[in-house]
């Protein structure tokens, strides 16, 4: 159980957020050591399982790009822009602690 600051309600496949939680990063990574449909899956379920008392995770998609190969999507949520920075880290090195070392980031998006 995080704070009541960081309670997330779902309606459907969608995610609704506390409206506290007023920052946003969308974090696009590449994964090359990701080649199968269980691998999309290693992926989304640790960086699913990525939250804490501080940040969010409020969406994730993964997917396979080559023959050998795939991206991830994560939406990052929390009250304070400064968190963003380390949520970066942390990201990485859920997916790295999943097993793909190689991982690396594409592109980031601050919203508001």
């Amino acid at each position: 159980k995080g704070s009541d600051l960081f309670q997330v309600l779902t309606r459907g496949e969608g995610v609704i957020l506390d409206e506290k939680l007023i920052f946003q990063n969308v974090v696009t990574l590449k994964i090359p050591s990701m080649g199968c449909v269980g691998c999309v899956n290693k992926v989304l379920t640790s960086l699913r399982r990525f939250s804490s008392n501080q940040l969010v995770v409020s969406d994730v998609k993964s997917w396979l790009i080559d023959p050998k190969g795939g991206m991830a999507r994560v939406v990052l949520s929390s009250k304070e822009s400064q968190l963003m920075d380390e949520s970066l880290r942390q990201v990485i090195k859920a997916v790295k602690d999943a097993g793909f070392q190689d991982c690396s980031v594409v592109s980031v998006e601050m919203c508001k």
